[in-house]
């Protein structure tokens, strides 16, 4: 997944107008099929990682697999969340 991110980003980022840091710059990138992409496999390889990094540290700690089911699906949809709700479980 990595791999398949680096190609179109790395191809397409330099050429598209813009370049700060602006929301308006990013919202530039992003109407480039291209790098749409890659933003969409950088998002999924992010929660893909991070998913299953919380199920290894769920399954190392004991909790059941009813319990770390929503959370999986926050991370996945929503990665962040997905751990922040992992990490407010296991510290409360």
């Amino acid at each position: 997944m990595s791999l398949l991110y680096a190609g179109p980003a790395l191809t397409n980022y330099f050429i598209v107008e813009g370049g700060d840091n602006s929301v308006a710059s990013v919202r530039s990138l992003f109407l480039d099929d291209n790098v749409l992409l890659a933003g969409w496999v950088h998002y999924l390889t992010f929660d893909l990682f991070i998913g299953a990094w919380l199920a290894k540290k769920a399954n190392d700690t004991g909790m059941s697999r009813f319990v770390q089911a929503p959370i999986l699906m926050a991370a996945f949809m929503f990665a962040a969340m997905g751990l922040a709700l992992f990490l407010c479980i296991r510290l409360g």
